[in-house]
């Protein structure tokens, strides 16, 4: 009687785990970078258990093959959910891929499956043709870019340049430098054009610009100069750096950063350490949007609290997630 009673619990326990594992599986729309298509290709090949990945597409995955004979999907399920999260930034991983089967509701025909090596050669991809205005937002970018690029001797990045002079970034440090360079400059362009549905071109391989062949550093030198330059001759008030907080569906809660009233520049820890940039504000209709360098976008309305002393504000990211900030008081 108790081997019966044991044997039916483990039989209702192994349901429940199943029966939760189904409410992770993914939903809502998707699109891989090139990076995750080449990994979900390579998790095809083998003998596939479960692919998870966040939201975004890009920032986090995981995945298992199955070692033995007969394995628990379920197991496996969540191992990949715990793994994927371990590298999300804060975002709740979710099942794309069951064996070979994408569960993922949302997701219509077949998705791609093309390996790194299969993408086009690098050499294929349009390059920029003219200079590209360093205004605040893209200034912004490339000091980012660089920065990040600095860190690790095995990083190699792209930045790309759209139609309308808006500048994206992606970077990578695969054992195989060849499999990051390409990468990179195929995702560079892969956000370019998610965030701004315009064409996109390749700005700068590395930290070497395309169109001069000049480094990212002078580049950046440059603008440094004439930036020195204006503050001589405007030098009442270039900057109204504000407190932000941010509370962005899909990442940790809040965001804590700050905001240039002035230039637009906001420094808030964003997923793949994303430099985000406010490129509209009206006034009058009381309505903003931001912009940041992996794609993702948020726009919506604010009321502020008088001169000087802050605002807060709601609205909606690309995606449809809410997204409300408070920006605080000036600093006397």
């Amino acid at each position: 009687m108790r081997q019966t009673l044991a044997i039916l619990v483990l039989v209702l326990l192994s349901g429940c785990v199943t029966n939760s594992l189904n409410e992770r599986y993914g939903s809502g729309q998707i699109q891989l970078s090139h990076a995750l298509e080449s990994k979900f290709a390579e998790y095809l090949e083998g003998n596939p258990l479960a692919f998870a990945v966040t939201p975004d597409g890009f920032t986090s995955y995981s995945y298992y093959f199955c070692p033995e004979a007969k394995c628990e999907v379920s197991d496996y399920g969540w191992r990949a959910i715990h793994d994927c999260e371990k590298n999300s930034k804060g975002q709740a991983c979710y099942i794309y891929a069951v064996k070979h089967s994408i569960v993922w509701q949302g997701v219509r025909g077949n998705q791609e499956t093309v390996k790194w090596e299969d993408l086009p050669a690098i050499e294929t991809i349009p390059t920029a043709q003219r200079a590209v205005p360093l205004d605040g937002r893209n200034l912004s970018t490339i000091r980012k870019y660089n920065d990040l690029m600095r860190q690790s001797s095995r990083r190699h990045g792209a930045l790309s340049v759209s139609s309308d002079n808006k500048l994206f970034y992606a970077f990578y440090a695969y054992k195989n430098p060849e499999q990051s360079k390409k990468l990179s400059a195929h995702d560079s362009i892969w956000f370019c054009q998610r965030a701004t549905k315009r064409e996109c071109s390749l700005f700068a391989l590395d930290r070497t610009t395309i169109l001069t062949g000049s480094s990212i550093d002078t580049l950046l030198n440059n603008s440094n100069t004439t930036a020195t330059s204006a503050t001589s001759t405007h030098s009442n008030g270039l900057k109204d750096v504000r407190s932000l907080a941010v509370v962005w569906e899909g990442n940790p809660s809040p965001l804590a950063g700050t905001i240039d009233l002035k230039t637009g520049e906001i420094v808030i820890a964003r997923p793949n350490d994303a430099s985000c940039y406010r490129v509209d504000e009206n006034r009058k209709d009381r309505t903003w949007k931001v912009e940041c360098s992996d794609g993702t976008s948020a726009e919506g309305i604010y009321k502020g609290f008088g001169e000087g002393k802050g605002s807060q504000g709601v609205g909606i990211d690309q995606d449809g997630r809410s997204v409300t900030f408070t920006v605080g008081p000036r600093i006397q």
